[in-house]
């Protein structure tokens, strides 16, 4: 990626404003794995996946209201009028954990008066996602279709959000802190998750096909010439478990 596309994106992730908005459409490099474009807003439940997938990648942003042309390059076609914020935060709680929901912020963008033609007299919407590493991993808590699945964690690959396999998972495992200021509420319900999880793979309960331990082992997903096995998969699960319990320790002893 060039590096002033990085700064570009920088400026406006840390100052997100009409300036740094127009900068970033006109100086179009397309999409990034922290960047997504879309013409108009998703489902929620897909919108839910995709914050879920760039904040398991160190977060991101998803502006509506921009298309991609066959070629690659945006296509800054503006929406009709606004979605409502309230009517957003509503529509994806029940897909993310409530520890993070503060840390998505949208945002409404008008360019009425522009000297970049391409924009002017047009709307945009962006959701941006800042996610602090103790709160790392993202863990999806419903599910809807095939369009996200409860209990399953997101990544960026690429340009699209997709479950983790287990190389990814094990990166994940290293942003979290041990620290022992941080909330007791969080850890909880992360672990309650990682549970879940874990008994999903022992016992074959809830959604998503997971396969028992007891049998052969199952393999859960093939993306890329890469396979994760439940064996795996419930290593990682267990890892994450043992590091969420000592940090409970650390918070209860204080």
């Amino acid at each position: 990626m060039p590096r002033s596309y990085k700064e570009e994106f920088g400026k406006f992730f840390e100052d997100p404003n009409r300036v740094n908005l127009r900068d970033l459409l006109q100086n179009d490099y397309g999409e990034f794995s922290y960047l997504d474009y879309k013409e108009i807003w998703p489902s929620y439940p897909k919108l839910a996946r995709h914050l879920l997938g760039l904040g398991n990648s160190n977060g991101g942003c998803i502006i509506i209201g921009v298309a991609e042309n066959v070629d690659g390059t945006l296509d800054p076609k503006g929406i009709e009028k606004f979605e409502d914020k309230s009517n957003i935060q509503a529509g994806i709680k029940k897909y993310i954990p409530p520890q993070v929901l503060g840390e998505i912020d949208g945002l409404n963008f008008s360019f009425d008066e522009v000297e970049y033609y391409k924009i002017r007299g047009k709307k945009f919407q962006a959701v941006l996602i800042k996610i602090e590493p103790e709160n790392l991993p993202l863990i999806a808590r419903s599910e809807y279709l095939k369009e996200i699945r409860n209990n399953a964690i997101y990544v960026r690959r690429g340009t699209s959000s997709e479950e983790a396999i287990y190389e990814e998972l094990q990166g994940l495992s290293t942003g979290h802190s041990t620290q022992s200021n941080l909330n007791m509420w969080t850890h909880l319900q992360q672990l309650k998750a990682l549970l879940d999880q874990r008994a999903q793979l022992r016992f074959g309960i809830g959604s998503g096909g997971m396969a028992s331990m007891s049998g052969s082992v199952g393999m859960l997903s093939s993306m890329g010439g890469n396979v994760i096995s439940d064996m795996e998969f419930e290593t990682f699960i267990n890892e994450m478990v043992e590091k969420k319990k000592r940090i409970e320790m650390l918070i209860s002893t204080t």
